[in-house]
């Protein structure tokens, strides 16, 4: 069904350090939006990013994948998020 999102968290490290211990892990997500049409294609990507943005996610890059077999508008975007540690 479309238009549709699958999402997958394809990493997560240490990303901030002190004291020689972590206090930052860094979580990678990749976001794929899927739509048959055009304006709804560019409805579902705006939104996406919007919502992910407003909660924190720092988009990192993203890019246009038109799946011809299918005929649909595909964009992968990928995030990332620092996640805090506390003691």
């Amino acid at each position: 069904v479309y238009p549709s999102i699958t999402y997958t968290f394809f990493n997560s490290t240490g990303a901030a350090f002190g004291d020689g211990k972590e206090i930052g892990t860094g979580h990678y997500l990749q976001v794929d939006c899927w739509a048959k049409d055009k304006a709804g294609y560019i409805s579902l990507v705006d939104g996406v990013k919007q919502n992910l943005i407003s909660t924190g996610f720092k988009r990192q890059s993203e890019v246009d994948l038109y799946e011809s077999n299918e005929q649909l508008y595909h964009k992968a975007i990928r995030f990332f998020y620092l996640e805090n540690i506390e003691d």
